[in-house]
């Protein structure tokens, strides 16, 4: 239950408050941000008033949902974000 109530939670990534808990690069672990977009290997994010492109593969995110906090590998969030939602709900 709680993995498909985390995998419905990252359909909706775009527009999220996200923390970057832990990375393969110093340099971004502990950064906040919002999530403006996302490409197949990408976040976009903006922190303050910078863009920052974060690689998916190299992070591990945080984010909230209702009251919620769910932690989520970013090498799992690979791919587009269209395909998620469509291999969640089904082709139509």
């Amino acid at each position: 239950m709680r993995d498909e109530i985390a995998q419905k939670n990252i359909l909706t990534l775009i527009g999220s408050e996200i923390k970057i808990v832990g990375s393969s690069d110093r340099s971004l672990k502990g950064l906040t941000g919002l999530v403006l977009d996302e490409t197949k290997n990408m976040i976009i994010m903006r922190k303050n008033t910078r863009i920052l492109k974060i690689p998916k593969k190299a992070v591990k995110i945080m984010f909230k949902q209702k009251s919620q906090r769910i932690t989520v590998n970013g090498a799992q969030l690979i791919g587009l974000p269209e395909n998620r939602i469509k291999n969640y709900y089904g082709r139509g």
